[in-house]
């Protein structure tokens, strides 16, 4: 770590160590009563466990409301320095603790961003989607005009098999087609 280790001002100085909250011993905070203490616990040496995770969630079920709401986003945010949202995520629905993501207001905006993010993925997808429908309906459209041309009228068979086929088997009836003296020669399988 790089942490600049003294304020220099011209009207004062001072020097203080800074400390790697990861080599310091977390049961301390860990057996403390306070809760805010027992979720810094999380971020020291040997806190990043299931254990940890379990005992701290427990004293956050015993909370309610605004109290209980708090101290999950605060254990999330800091889980998330350790990457431990799913150990949280699967210990929180273990004990039926819930979180109100939309009303709360920190992890609103995340929730959010999150909404937008999926909504315009969604966009994306369903215009890839749309254009692989619109290019597969063309080459439907074009094997029956083909296919009209040639042989006249086409049976209902014929336009059931055409609506259902995918890229492949339209391409294998358009080179078929090139050689048919018949409508049945186009759709016999070889």
């Amino acid at each position: 770590m790089t942490l600049v280790a003294q304020i220099d001002h011209p009207t004062l100085s001072f020097q203080y160590e800074a400390i790697d909250v990861r080599t310091l011993d977390g049961q301390p905070l860990l057996h403390s009563p306070v809760l805010e203490d027992n979720i810094l616990a999380l971020l020291c040496r040997e806190g990043a466990t299931r254990a940890t995770v379990q005992r701290i969630l427990a004293r956050i079920a015993n909370l309610s409301g605004t109290a209980q709401t708090e101290a999950l986003t605060t254990l999330l945010i800091l889980a998330g320095l350790r990457h431990l949202q799913p150990l949280v995520r699967e210990e929180t629905q273990q004990m039926a603790i819930t979180l109100d993501i939309e009303n709360n207001p920190f992890l609103r905006d995340v929730f959010e961003e999150g909404r937008q993010e999926g909504r315009q993925e969604g966009r994306q997808e369903g215009r890839q989607e749309g254009r692989q429908e619109g290019q597969i309906e063309g080459e439907r459209a074009l094997v029956r005009r083909q296919l009209e041309r040639r042989f006249g009228a086409l049976p209902a068979w014929v336009e059931e098999y055409i609506a259902a086929a995918d890229t492949t088997a339209l391409e294998q009836l358009g080179l078929r087609l090139l050689d048919a003296t018949s409508l049945e020669e186009v759709f016999r399988t070889p």
